[in-house]
């Protein structure tokens, strides 16, 4: 059975210097299961998978956001990014099943109060096609301070 381990499989990158203040950037890779998202829109799961898939992410997410000290801010800007390793064609809003588990991971981490619109802007997915490495990451822009 696969396990993962959200401080080994995930390294936070930080944009601008080490300061997580207003309009610094933080990327945290998120995993990849089977070497793909671990949810899109058109998947046909089972619950039980699901439920376990959407914990795996938001757990990264969460140990991340603390690893890094991303600390408490009343909003901030979100973007999922997926680098696909091919060049075949893929569905940005297939990615929005993904990022709900990461907008749960920041609230559990105390990063935004909730994931209600005013505390965070969703920016769509940004897919970047071609050869290399397959690879899903959260971009975290903070907007406001605490």
């Amino acid at each position: 059975m696969w396990h993962h381990n959200p401080l080994r499989s995930a390294r936070p990158r930080l944009g601008q210097g080490t300061d997580i203040a207003r309009g610094a950037r933080v990327e945290i890779d998120l995993p990849l299961i089977g070497g793909k998202v671990p949810l899109t829109r058109d998947q046909r799961l089972a619950r039980q998978e699901k439920t376990r898939r959407r914990a795996i992410v938001a757990d990264t997410v969460t140990a991340q956001a603390a690893r890094v000290g991303l600390g408490g801010h009343t909003h901030v800007n979100v973007r999922l990014h997926f680098a696909t390793g091919d060049s075949r064609g893929r569905d940005q809003a297939n990615l929005a099943a993904t990022l709900t588990p990461c907008l749960d991971g920041l609230v559990r981490a105390g990063v935004i109060p909730d994931s209600a619109p005013q505390h965070v802007t969703r920016w769509s997915a940004e897919i970047h096609p071609g050869s290399g490495p397959r690879r899903l990451w959260l971009e975290i822009t903070p907007t406001t301070g605490t």
